[in-house]
């Protein structure tokens, strides 16, 4: 990265895909292959789906952070922010596949302190 120039979500994605053991390990086909995980035209992997809503693979080391983008309020959009586990984990379901996710969502529901002073937040 060169001073003054961030780097976009996408370049980060590909940037921590490829250094993802799980990715590496996946040996992804092409969006035409049957194969379970497949590289798109730009180099992203997804996994398939057999409604073709197909997942974004998000690396381990930026899972926290998706989980976060999708639990935590964002440009002022409190209707949907501080979801509970299983609306969070089904928001994030629809465009996203990551590795231990329910855990790592039930860990950032459960420290939250707004969802703490919340009552009826549910597992």
């Amino acid at each position: 990265m060169t001073r003054g120039k961030s780097i976009t979500w996408t370049e980060n994605i590909l940037r921590q895909q490829a250094d993802d053991a799980f990715c590496f390990r996946q040996n992804p086909g092409t969006y035409r292959s049957k194969s379970e995980f497949f590289l798109d035209e730009d180099g992203l992997m997804y996994k398939r789906s057999s409604k073709g809503n197909h997942q974004l693979v998000v690396p381990a080391t930026l899972t926290r952070k998706v989980v976060r983008q999708n639990h935590d309020p964002v440009y002022g959009a409190r209707y949907i922010a501080h979801l509970d586990i299983k609306k969070t984990y089904d928001l994030i379901a629809v465009r996203y596949w990551l590795s231990g996710v329910r855990k790592t969502i039930g860990s950032n529901v459960k420290n939250c302190s707004r969802c703490q002073r919340t009552p009826n937040i549910e597992d």
